[in-house]
């Protein structure tokens, strides 16, 4: 089923792309899917993830708590230090605040940049995909993946991967867009989060879980953790849409009282249900 041909209003990619949503499944996704090299040249010298490596101070981090704008995703609990792996991990923060609290780090990007300043911090990195790491099984207590597997082309083959890797006691969390979520259906081609043509698959509370469960996961955990980029930058979108290039940045998204505000009214989204970022926890199913 064709939903709409949208622009891409973050990196200025030309054209419009064809999303798409499965009859059968429900999931969306681009169509035609991308070659990996088509999809590696989406993505700007200076895409957020692979170009900096911005640890943000107790400081900040406090004054976000204060101002109940504490953004950080919420990871599951462990009773002690294991050996984890951050899949998509940019140029590595979150495993370098992780190896700070005791735990045996490793990351897997595919560029090459970020990959460079993440070795430069002392992270151990892999730079390619999940499959080609080979990683042995069983060896992660925690694999993680932060907003980056909705920017995977084929995601069956690295949940099958990850299920191998995962020790049988392991935990796996994976953050993504909710395309269920309000704002998604209130902006549609708009949606700040709907980040074509990187984000190649669009998930939900229903199609994420369904696919863990198929590909043998157990899920422990759905929650929304949403912030004030979809809300807000999903109107600065609609406002700027008559604009060339890129469409996303303005005074509604780079003002930080706007942000807090933002992030107030994402959380009362949260709180009913319908928030734009989702998060799931789950274990292996028992073979």
């Amino acid at each position: 089923m064709k939903l709409y041909r949208a622009q891409d209003h973050h990196y200025g990619n030309p054209g419009r792309f064809q999303l798409v949503r499965c009859s059968s499944c429900g999931l969306a996704s681009i169509d035609p899917l991308p070659s990996e090299e088509e999809l590696s040249s989406y993505y700007p010298p200076s895409y957020y993830a692979h170009s900096s490596f911005d640890v943000p101070s107790r400081s900040r981090q406090l004054l976000n708590k204060l101002l109940l704008s504490d953004i950080t995703t919420k990871d599951p609990q462990f009773p002690k230090p294991g050996r984890m792996l951050d899949v998509g991990c940019g140029t590595g923060i979150f495993l370098y605040q992780m190896q700070q609290k005791g735990w045996k780090v490793q990351g897997v990007e595919p560029d090459p940049a970020a990959v460079e300043i993440g070795r430069q911090h002392g992270i151990e990195m892999f730079c390619g995909t999940l499959e080609q790491a080979d990683f042995p099984a069983a060896s992660f207590d925690y694999v993680r993946l932060n907003h980056s597997f909705e920017h995977i082309r084929d995601p069956i083959p690295v949940l099958c991967e990850i299920r191998r890797i995962l020790r049988p006691d392991g935990k796996l969390f994976i953050a993504v867009p909710d395309f269920a979520s309000t704002t998604a259906r209130w902006f549609g081609e708009y949606w700040w989060f709907l980040g074509l043509p990187v984000h190649v698959f669009q998930y939900s509370s229903k199609t994420l879980p369904a696919l863990l469960n198929r590909y043998g996961f157990e899920v422990e955990r759905i929650h929304h953790n949403s912030h004030f980029g979809p809300l807000l930058g999903s109107l600065q979108i609609l406002l700027n849409r008559r604009r060339d290039g890129i469409r996303s940045t303005g005074l509604l998204t780079d003002f930080g009282g706007f942000r807090v505000l933002g992030n107030w009214a994402a959380t009362i989204i949260d709180l009913i249900g319908t928030g734009h970022a989702l998060e799931v926890t789950a274990k292996p199913r028992p073979i």
